[in-house]
């Protein structure tokens, strides 16, 4: 008889039991302009939340005739603790969450991915009010823990210990950027989620503090990153604390340390650039940092001589490197500079295969591809025919077993918060709409809040005027997308002379990197008055 896969669910109740006290979640109470405030759930309230609100969902469900093994999607902002005890009361119930992130906001796009889901209902955010979508399934508001305890339902008896195989579906993810204006599906198996523990383990440094592991959320729990945070959570009945919003500043970030009690930080390392430059001037924000127990940063590579120096002071920083489709991949070694290179995690088994068979120098660039055997192998309709999983993500060796991040064999682009965004998308849409006013264009805005376009025009016209033209053109198209991927500030749409743009010297493509590198106050200029606005 095959061994009993780890689930959340299992690990959830390991965490009950060992510490029914310790407290899981401090749920906002108050928000700006008042002061934050955070109220206590521990781990058994928090659990018997998820009981009753996995039997208050079978009771509303099963009378539309919808079952255990259904998918359900919850369309979520994904960052209160409500939200949290919908995703993990259906499963619960067994039912497959459809995790929908409330920064898609076209319900022809959402109707899409519930039909490519196959869900058979959908929660949404209690304050997006009456939805419409072209899909004919029941549409319910998310009820918050609160309002299910005051009707009194008893908390059904559900199976957790429930044998499930390896190529089940727990839920159902998206990827973080869109492709042709629609994100992927990613469907997240049990094998992959009993995989993840080794994983989260290596990567939760050890220290020798007594007391709980306290840390801020990374995201919204509809993405891959605060999913794995919690669990990881359960695996060490640590405490996440809600923040305002994300990212959060670093005045907030203090006030978690001081009020909260946090000790630990997963961020990203866009936003965990600012808090080091902001702590090469302020004494205060780095004997904050110092004090925490690790700093885990993802997403994108933090500048080396940014994580040198913080590591020369003392932060306990840990790169880790990760996607939507396997969670976790490499990590740099604890203690340690992590310029120095990332090593792959306990259970993966990876191939780095050259991008240029020809090329045999030492700095050459090689695709990580997930085999087959690997305990985070994704789904397999995302695999290819001979069984592995081709990240795009493109490294270069710098002694056996350690790997430097040199970016993506394609056209997207990573924004603040380290979602992701289809440049190539993007300019093929201006292309289609706006031939007779462009020449050529480019997408650019890495670690930006959302993408700017360069375009270099075909006709003469005031450069304002040209710039909202293209804007109302694309509109349409930038209506469906995320909101971190849209381009909607007329501002935002940069005007150049034809010819100004670098290009590749031999087929005359546009450089995006460079484009950045050399218009890079231009951008700043133009982000820090659209943040104002």
């Amino acid at each position: 008889m095959p061994a009993t896969l780890r689930s959340h669910l299992i690990a959830l109740q390991s965490a009950v039991h060992s510490a029914p006290e310790a407290i899981f979640y401090r749920k906002l109470k108050s928000c700006p302009p008042s002061p934050p405030q955070w109220d206590r759930i521990s781990y058994s309230q928090f659990y018997l939340h998820v009981q009753k609100a996995a039997s208050y969902w079978t009771e509303i469900l099963n009378a539309r005739g919808i079952k255990k093994g259904d998918v359900v999607a919850a369309w979520l902002l994904g960052m209160s603790y409500d939200d949290v005890v919908v995703v993990f009361g259906l499963s619960l119930a067994g039912f497959i969450p459809q995790l929908i992130s409330l920064r898609l906001t076209n319900s022809d796009v959402v109707t899409q991915l519930l039909i490519k889901g196959e869900s058979k209902a959908v929660i949404h955010e209690t304050s997006y009010g009456n939805i419409m979508l072209s899909v004919d399934i029941p549409v319910f508001s998310n009820v918050t823990a609160e309002a299910i305890d005051d009707l009194n339902i008893p908390p059904r008896q559900f199976d957790i210990a429930e044998t499930h195989g390896r190529e089940d579906r727990a839920f159902i993810f998206h990827t973080s950027g869109s492709t042709s204006g629609s994100p992927k599906l990613v469907p997240n198996r049990y094998g992959w989620i009993d995989g993840l523990w080794p994983k989260a383990k290596a990567c939760w440094s050890s220290c020798s503090d007594e007391g709980q592991d306290i840390l801020p959320c990374i995201g919204s729990i509809c993405h891959v990153g605060q999913m794995f945070l919690v669990l990881s959570a359960f695996q060490r009945s640590a405490c996440i604390v809600q923040p305002t919003s994300l990212p959060y500043s670093p005045s907030e970030f203090q006030t978690m340390i001081r009020d909260c009690g946090v000790n630990r930080l997963y961020v990203f390392s866009p936003i965990l650039s600012r808090y080091v430059q902001l702590a090469k001037t302020d004494a205060s924000v780095l004997q904050s940092m110092k004090s925490l127990r690790q700093v885990l940063y993802t997403g994108l590579p933090l500048a080396e001589e940014d994580a040198t120096w913080a590591f020369k002071q003392g932060i306990k920083l840990l790169n880790m490197f990760g996607s939507t489709e396997c969670g976790p991949l490499l990590s740099s070694s604890a203690h340690a500079d992590p310029a120095a290179g990332l090593k792959a995690l306990p259970g993966t088994a990876y191939r780095f295969v050259p991008i240029d068979e020809n090329d045999r120098s030492p700095e050459r660039l090689l695709e990580l591809v997930v085999l087959e055997t690997s305990s985070d192998i994704p789904d397999k309709s995302l695999l290819e025919p001979d069984g592995t999983y081709r990240t795009g993500d493109l490294f270069s060796r710098v002694s056996r077993g350690l790997y430097i991040s040199r970016g993506r064999n394609d056209d997207w682009i990573k924004s603040l918060n380290s979602l992701r965004c289809d440049t190539k998308s993007l300019e093929e849409n201006v292309r289609a709409t706006c031939s007779d006013l462009i020449l050529d264009c480019v997408v650019v805005g890495n670690e930006r809040a959302s993408p700017a376009l360069f375009v270099e025009p075909r006709i003469s016209m005031d450069f304002t005027e040209l710039s909202q033209l293209i804007i109302d053109r694309i509109r349409p198209f930038h209506s469906r997308l995320y909101l971190h991927e849209r381009i909607t500030n007329s501002n935002l749409v940069l005007i150049v002379e034809a010819g100004t743009l670098p290009r590749t010297a031999t087929k005359g493509n546009i450089r995006r990197r460079q484009v950045e590198h050399d218009f890079k106050d231009r951008l700043d200029t133009v982000y820090a008055s659209v943040s104002r606005l």
